[in-house]
């Protein structure tokens, strides 16, 4: 290995305990003046001194060429119509005030190591939303040159937004590079991450549900490895490499569908820290983790906010479990879990609290081990894309059990649910099952590891047990749920929670 590539290695290997992702909405939504202040004071000054070990930020990016940085290859998004009428950067930019620069300089001046975020495809501008026509009337490239996208709004696509860009084109992937390029060369970054994830379609084929073509495959191939030698050369002209994560779904097989080579990418050692997963997830943690590790790739999976509809307050036991995938105790589970697939860290999506006890608890698995945790069979359920793209259903190797796709339970039949606990097992116990309609207590006969469960409590649609000690192991663990009765139930979700 030459000295170069140690120097990346070494740095990779940093201790990252949390990435906390930004999506850089401060200059368009919050910030009242264009001020460092009002870039830092809403999401990232209160978190100094927690468990976040790296900020990556994403200026903007939506759609594709839209910054909130201060770019001369790129378009500075400063739009103020409708509901952009907020929007703050056409201020920054003529005070000279740029947020990138901000949040690189007060990252490095606490400690925090710091990667910008480009999201390679978003498409928030077709997604038929209030806002889409206002972000693509904005956006000039798109507006100049319509035939760059893989649609139009009279002849739509199957998967995923017309307004995404069209990969196959050279221009495309020459103004990818340059975006990259051009920030590489004016910033003291540490890395910079390509979100593959927001939004996954980059072809015409997927978006039409036919599989990437091989030489779909190698251009966007061809794209990473010039960003990777030009990260390189500029690391070299600074003395200190820059880092490049690639942020993707969690299947080396899915990601081929759409035109994405991540093993390829990892073998040729262009990728440094991999993130997978986002609203959906498709595998278990360990797989990932497998992969980026059998080629030198850190993996930091992704706990994006779960969007599966929760039952209210009337319809489980008790009021705290309303909303219980978005409960700091369903944080920390997800996290334990994350933490026992030998994952190097934990990776937030979408989190825009800076002062949340999370970020001061899941970048420790013996901390989280020690605190109330709700471990959900899915915390996802099968999920949609954001932006949709190319189904990703028959990819899915881990289960889907959530309120809006019920496990039927006829009559005389049994149904068994994997459920993960991590960390330890520790503690007071309860299983909630979820119905539709709630059984009676002769209905239903319940196990978990083949121990009865049998100090059951309904109220509304929830059933809850008590588990007795030694009852759960770490790992994977079955819940049996036998009806008994006469009519078919549907489980809508299935839950253990654990009390310190």
């Amino acid at each position: 290995m030459d000295k170069d590539r140690e120097a990346r290695s070494v740095l990779a290997k940093r201790r990252r305990r949390i990435i906390l992702n930004n999506d850089g909405n401060e200059p368009v939504y919050l910030s009242k003046a264009p001020t460092p202040d009002e870039i830092l004071r809403y999401r990232t000054a209160p978190f100094v001194g927690s468990q976040v070990d790296t900020v990556f930020y994403c200026t903007w990016s939506s759609g594709f060429s839209l910054f909130t940085h201060l770019t001369d290859v790129g378009q500075i998004f400063s739009t103020t119509e409708a509901m952009f009428s907020s929007n703050k950067m056409a201020a920054f930019a003529a005070a000279g005030v740029d947020p990138l620069r901000v949040m690189n300089d007060f990252c490095h001046d606490h400690g925090i190591e710091f990667f910008w975020s480009m999201r390679m495809n978003d498409t928030h501008d077709g997604h038929g939303a209030e806002y889409s026509p206002v972000m693509l009337r904005a956006n000039d490239l798109k507006m100049n040159h319509p035939e760059y996208m893989i649609g139009t709004e009279e002849h739509q696509v199957r998967y995923g937004n017309w307004t995404a860009m069209d990969f196959a084109r050279e221009e495309i992937r020459e103004l990818a590079f340059r975006f990259v390029e051009e920030v590489c060369r004016n910033y003291d970054i540490d890395g910079v991450e390509l979100d593959f994830f927001r939004h996954p379609v980059y072809f015409h084929g997927p978006a039409r549900g036919i599989a990437a073509r091989g030489s779909e495959i190698e251009m966007m191939s061809s794209l990473v490895r010039t960003i990777r030698t030009m990260m390189d050369e500029e690391g070299k002209r600074r003395g200190r490499p820059i880092l490049l994560a690639v942020r993707a779904p969690d299947s080396v097989e899915y990601c081929r569908r759409i035109g994405l080579d991540i093993e390829g990418w990892f073998a040729a050692d262009l990728v440094d820290l991999y993130i997978p997963s986002g609203y959906i997830r498709l595998n278990p943690w360990q797989k990932s983790v497998s992969l980026g590790h059998r080629y030198g790739v850190q993996v930091y999976p992704a706990l994006d906010e779960s969007r599966v509809p929760e039952a209210g307050e009337d319809d489980v036991t008790t009021g705290t479990f309303t909303r219980p995938r978005s409960t700091f105790e369903t944080y920390r589970a997800r996290a334990s879990e994350v933490w026992a697939s030998g994952a190097d860290g934990v990776y937030l999506y979408n989190y825009f609290n800076p002062e949340s006890p999370i970020l001061r608890e899941i970048g420790s698995p013996e901390t989280v081990s020690r605190l109330d945790r709700f471990y959900f069979a899915s915390y996802l359920g099968a999920a949609r894309i954001a932006g949709d793209g190319y189904p990703h259903e028959p990819f899915m190797t881990i289960p889907s059990l959530n309120p809006i796709a019920p496990e039927p339970l006829y009559p005389r039949h049994a149904a068994s649910i994997p459920i993960g606990i991590y960390g330890s097992t520790g503690g007071d116990a309860e299983l909630l099952l979820l119905f539709r309609t709630a059984p009676s207590t002769d209905d239903i006969v319940v196990s978990i590891n083949r121990r009865p469960l049998t100090r059951m409590r309904i109220e509304g649609s929830g059933t809850s047990f008590k588990i007795d000690p030694g009852v759960l192991t770490l790992g994977i663990n079955t819940v049996e749920i036998r009806n008994i009765g006469n009519a078919e139930l549907l489980l809508t979700d299935c839950m253990i929670g654990l009390r310190s």
